[in-house]
């Protein structure tokens, strides 16, 4: 049996879901945002103040409610796809915009229309937010990242990583293995596989070596008989040959597992990383930044097919190879590739092997003091990069104050336009809140002259945009109005909702 809700109930059913996710997340908003405890049936209850963490989390027992949260967790989670930043401030505009329609709608105004002047006055803004943006200054950057990760220290490690490395897919954030957050710069391409045998080069955890050869095999090595006269002289020039291949066949890594105990020469063997299509892209890449040829058959290999490495290190988890001068040509035909693809796994994809052959990668280690600590640290620096990642299409004043002058210059009377502008001014009066402040009051303080003043939390007054610079990425404003409407639109217009009885 099916159950329809309609009318006022299904609107009473709307305003309860919003209310429930909106307080929660709008609670976070801000330098001073309150922190959430989230419980985990598979792993340690966490705090966060990450807006998308929390819309996730959020259910409730009433079937229909937890049906209108997942509609309306779209608009945070399509965010966060986006742009990474900026899903708490789209929940703050769902729940204002929402709760006035819902308002409006009781009143007799046409939800269908009012959805068109919604969508009207939305590209209106648009156009106005776009002419309040600018470009960002290398100094811009640090207060971007600062401001997204609500904390000076790692704001400031985040933007000097991303400025050094310039690629944000360039750029990994995992747990420190202890209660500091540092830095490490990948210098060279590194493959996330590393030596077939734990006996290979003796009781070595890890290797370093200088001017190796390279073979890169796109096949299985199954024996050594037409590599004879190559390993023959990397004995007795007591060099280093590194060999790529599919596999490896057992009598194959014990035969050079005695050559590396009896000789002073080494031979590193190493597993092809990834598969198929991917395989041979990575492939591709090593035979242009070491300057050799990809072997698929026996009879293919000649001595000069083989190239060089100007240093090779790892260990039994994964392989850093580097040479002196980057593959530019190879490079160029990655950018190229980026600048023609829209799929987003592909593009960051694209974007860590354009990283890798450009010699910029680094991973920040962040620490705490606890599990939970760490990864609540984690998520800060994650939204930071990805702030830092939209900043580059332009920035805008931070705190809200954009968004109040958007709606200071929106023009139009119609009844869409009515809510947009009061919805602008939430991201704001939340803001102000969550400080512990009087958010009217101090509404009609930074309106001064255009809205050119702003609140200096640090200095607890207020102050000129220009003394006192907090900054949004433009992208992340805009993606998280776009997306807040668009939702909203389509909860207002939504007049049954059809759920199985049996579950209410």
């Amino acid at each position: 049996m099916k159950k329809i809700i309609c009318n006022n109930e299904l609107l009473e059913k709307i305003e309860e879901a919003v209310n429930l996710l909106g307080n929660a997340v709008s609670s976070s908003l801000g330098p001073k945002g309150r922190n959430v405890l989230i419980n985990s049936p598979v792993e340690v209850p966490y705090i966060t103040n990450d807006g998308v963490t929390i819309a996730k989390n959020i259910e409730s027992e009433d079937e229909v409610v937890d049906t209108i949260l997942s509609i309306l967790k779209e608009a945070s989670l399509k965010t966060d796809e986006l742009v990474g930043d900026g899903t708490t401030s789209t929940i703050v505009f769902l729940k204002s915009l929402i709760l006035q329609g819902i308002k409006l709608i009781r009143e007799g105004v046409n939800p269908v229309n009012l959805q068109k002047e919604l969508e009207s006055s939305l590209e209106e803004a648009k156009t106005i937010l776009a002419s309040l943006k600018k470009e960002p200054q290398k100094e811009d950057y640090q207060k971007i990242a600062i401001n997204s990760a609500n904390s000076k220290h790692l704001g400031t490690i985040t933007s000097e990583v991303f400025q050094k490395v310039e690629n944000y897919y360039g750029i990994k954030v995992k747990e420190s293995n202890n209660s500091e957050t540092y830095v490490k710069y990948i210098e060279g391409y590194q493959l996330d596989s590393g030596l077939v045998s734990p006996y290979l080069l003796g009781i070595n955890s890890h290797y370093t070596f200088s001017n190796s050869s390279i073979l890169i095999l796109d096949m299985d090595l199954d024996n050594l008989s037409f590599l004879e006269d190559t390993i023959n002289n990397i004995l007795i020039e007591n060099g280093t040959l590194t060999i790529l291949a599919n596999s490896f066949d057992e009598n194959v890594i014990n035969e050079i597992t005695q050559i590396n105990e009896l000789n002073k020469a080494k031979i590193i063997l190493i597993n092809n990383p990834d598969y198929a299509i991917r395989r041979k892209e990575i492939l591709e890449d090593l035979k242009n930044l070491t300057k050799s040829e990809i072997i698929s058959k026996e009879e293919e290999y000649t001595v000069d097919k083989l190239g060089k490495i100007e240093n090779i290190s790892g260990d039994y988890e994964k392989t850093i190879i580097s040479c002196s001068s980057p593959p530019q040509k190879r490079i160029n035909e990655i950018k190229k590739e980026i600048l023609h693809t829209d799929d987003l796994y592909q593009l960051e994809y694209l974007n860590e092997r354009l990283a890798k052959l450009q010699n910029l990668e680094a991973i920040i280690y962040v620490g705490g003091f606890t599990k939970t600590e760490a990864k609540e640290k984690m998520m800060r620096v994650t939204d930071a990069l990805w702030a830092l990642k939209s900043a580059k299409e332009g920035i805008c004043v931070g705190e809200g104050i954009t968004f109040l002058k958007v709606s200071d210059k929106l023009s139009s009377n119609t009844f869409g336009e009515k809510i947009l502008k009061k919805c602008l001014k939430m991201p704001f009066l939340q803001i102000m809140k969550n400080l512990g402040l009087e958010p009217e009051e101090m509404l009609k303080k930074v309106a001064k002259d255009n809205y050119n003043y702003i609140y200096n939390i640090e200095k607890d007054k207020i102050e000129s945009i220009l003394t006192t610079k907090v900054f949004d990425s433009y992208k992340v404003l805009q993606k998280s109005l776009e997306t807040a409407v668009s939702i909203a639109g389509i909860i207002l217009t939504t007049s049954y909702l059809i759920i199985n009885e049996a579950k209410i």
